[in-house]
């Protein structure tokens, strides 16, 4: 999905080959997208190493899990986000692209949504 939309993209087999992955190649990683579980290291730990090592990565964690659902909403990194599965192209562009505007992706929407078409009065409800 991420490729179509034009964006490169490094795969790992597990988060101990993905935390390997991303040290060596850091400097031209924007963003990190894990499932919750994965084999040798979880997404949560990959999670957990990489804000050890720097705290400004955005991570995406996909999970269809409930129980990690709940755990990962309680968090109050902005540089986090949970992707619950199944998730489609739209869901996972846009919270790409919100991690890595520093949200400026969500406003934008917002604001597009939220600013009336031209010729439409925004004092005047319908009746």
């Amino acid at each position: 999905m991420l490729v179509a939309d034009g964006y490169s993209v490094l795969e790992a087999a597990d988060g101990a080959e993905a935390l390997e992955v991303w040290q060596a190649r850091r400097d031209s990683i924007g963003l990190v997208m894990s499932d919750v579980h994965m084999p040798s290291m979880t997404g949560l730990e990959l999670y957990e190493r990489l804000r050890q090592l720097d705290p400004a990565t955005p991570v995406i964690l996909a999970t269809s899990d409930p129980e990690a659902v709940s755990t990962l909403r309680t968090s109050s990194d902005p540089r986090l986000r949970l992707l619950a599965k199944p998730y489609n192209r739209d869901e996972l562009i846009g919270l790409a692209a919100d991690l890595m505007t520093g949200g400026r992706f969500s406003r934008a929407n917002r604001e597009r949504l939220e600013t009336p078409a031209l010729g439409e009065n925004p004092t005047t409800t319908p009746t």
